[in-house]
């Protein structure tokens, strides 16, 4: 996960674009990237979630920040990514 300040323009928007995902998996492993994309569909709708990667300076805190977020989820009776 790419997260920038700034923003990355791109012409078709009108806002420049806040957070890129790039998945890479193994193309013998397609359902590990249909569990990441699992995920992200529901960081990115998740906005307080989205302020915090904001905020973080480290990819490590980045993760922690997902991982945090992941186990709230258990334990408010959302099914986590299988």
């Amino acid at each position: 996960m790419g997260v920038t300040r700034q923003g990355v323009a791109d012409s078709s928007l009108e806002k420049p674009m806040e957070y890129i995902f790039l998945v890479l998996t193994p193309a013998e492993s397609p359902d590990i990237q249909v569990r990441i994309l699992g995920i992200l569909a529901r960081v990115s709708r998740n906005r307080h979630l989205l302020l915090k990667i904001q905020s973080c300076r480290t990819p490590e805190e980045v993760l922690s920040a997902v991982q945090d977020w992941e186990a709230q989820q258990v334990v408010s009776g959302v099914e986590p990514a299988p």
